[in-house]
């Protein structure tokens, strides 16, 4: 499926943007490699090690270990030629090797205890696209990354070096690297985005990858910010746009815009379906925003109307169905609200429809929805009290009962007694042993303490 772009609807600069929620914070500890990945490369393959270049920090900053190296061409062909007797315990499929580029995909047990990605570049092959930072290597002696681009490293800064005039697709890679590096455009690559060509189509596959770049990168409202000065938001995403400039109540700090990117910024786990439900949580306020005669606008249903609404564009986007219903779960559900008058009924109906793993992505999104309105990032009262409640509620449910017993009516009748109450008090003596610990749960411990209570109880009404 082609999906035409662009038809740029929104004069840029004519919507106030609102300045980042958190400070940009240079020479991040994320954009430096692991120190297994040195210790992993003087092992195998030393000669990369001088080539770790700046193509890497965009993938570190967003969490990824994904290293890329630009070697001289000999050490190219040198590594090449090497890598399947260095790394021969790995699946084919693991090792790729191309014209313009070799990529490795080790297993967990090499590096970081997780997979990790090597980008080994041909030096003889032509970068579609180049910023200044890619420049960068990194000194291992110094821990620090090396290159003319420095200062725009550590101010933040995305630079383009080439190509001068921009196809859209790479307009929207530029704008997906904003977000994965957490750096700002400067003025003339700003300028180049916004005069990208526009008479192309692109697969929805191409789109779907960079807004999962931008939602899952370093901080996904560089992106959207950066789609938005350009004047690309709307054709991109056009729920997201219409969200601009509508106030909420006195409880946000911010619009509906700036609320649902701070929220996806403030999502801490990054997970793609927290992600996207961090940045669609409130997109049914949109349309279902209306003014009061106090002046503050209401929402009502807004979770309902925003999870059909999640669903569309997520569908749009070419998402898988199990992804789509993730999100839209939790944006159906983000407004849940527990008070002192639920009872341990309520919460077990609410705990049938909510698993565990679900309230614990609910609680992720309700803080980053606190935090994305401009409030503190404690947790508020009320949860504290509903975990308490589901903890109590699932301490009780794991509590051994009479029904756990390996004893049962029909042992009792094996020994000739009717059914009656004397049933209930032997199995209730039985249970509080087992739980004390002074009998095993097994038939071969339970049947002759059942038998002497039996005994005592006869004995005790014929005398």
């Amino acid at each position: 499926m082609m999906t035409p772009l662009f038809s740029k609807s929104q004069k840029p600069g004519s919507f106030k943007l609102i300045p980042m929620m958190k400070p940009f914070v240079s020479n991040h500890p994320l954009f430096h490699p692991d120190r297994s990945l040195r210790a992993l490369l003087e092992r195998l393959c030393p000669s990369l090690l001088p080539y770790l270049s700046g193509r890497s920090l965009k993938y570190l900053r967003s969490g990824f270990a994904v290293y890329s190296f630009q070697p001289d061409e000999q050490t190219y062909i040198d590594v090449k030629e090497a890598l399947p007797r260095i790394f021969h315990d790995i699946a084919d499929r693991n090792l790729m090797m191309a014209e313009h580029s070799t990529k490795i995909v080790l297993p967990a047990k090499y590096c970081e205890e997780r997979e990790v990605h090597l980008l080994i570049h041909n030096p003889s092959a032509r970068h579609d696209l180049q910023i200044s930072v890619d420049d960068l290597f990194y000194d291992w002696g110094q821990s620090r990354w090396q290159g003319p681009s420095y200062q725009d490293y550590e101010g933040g800064v995305l630079r383009l070096v080439s190509p001068t005039e921009l196809t859209m697709a790479a307009a929207l890679k530029l704008c997906a690297m904003t977000s994965m590096l957490d750096f700002t455009p400067d003025d003339e690559t700003l300028t180049r985005i916004r005069e990208a060509k526009t008479d192309e189509t692109l697969h929805r596959s191409f789109l779907r990858t960079q807004l999962q770049k931008i939602v899952t990168g370093a901080r996904p409202s560089q992106g959207f910010i950066t789609l938005e000065r350009a004047g690309l938001l709307d054709a991109f995403l056009p729920e997201l746009a219409a969200s601009r400039g509508l106030t909420q109540n006195r409880f946000h700090r911010y619009d509906i815009f700036h609320h649902c990117i701070y929220s996806c910024d403030s999502v801490e786990r990054n997970d793609l379906h927290l992600r996207l439900a961090g940045l669609l949580h409130d997109i049914g306020k949109v349309p279902t925003r209306r003014q009061t005669s106090s002046g503050e606008p209401t929402f009502h249903s807004h979770e309902v109307v925003g999870a059909k609404i999640t669903g569309n564009i997520l569908h749009r986007f070419g998402f898988n169905k199990e992804l789509i219903q993730r999100v839209k779960f939790l944006v159906r559900n983000h407004m849940f609200h527990y008070t002192a008058e639920w009872t341990d009924r309520t919460v077990r109906r609410f705990l049938a429809r909510v698993s565990l793993e679900e309230l614990t992505d609910l609680i992720d999104l309700r803080m980053a929805d606190r935090q994305g309105s401009g409030k503190g990032g404690m947790l508020p009262p009320q949860i504290r009290k509903l975990l308490h409640h589901v903890e109590k509620i699932r301490s009780e449910e794991a509590e051994l009962k009479i029904r756990d017993l390996q004893v049962k009516g029909e042992d009792f009748m094996a020994l000739g007694i009717p059914p009656g109450p004397l049933y209930g008090d032997i199995l209730k003596e039985l249970l509080e042993k087992v739980k004390k610990g002074e009998l095993e749960n097994t038939k071969e411990a339970l049947l002759p303490a059942m038998t002497e209570a039996i005994s005592r109880a006869t004995q005790s009404s014929t005398g």
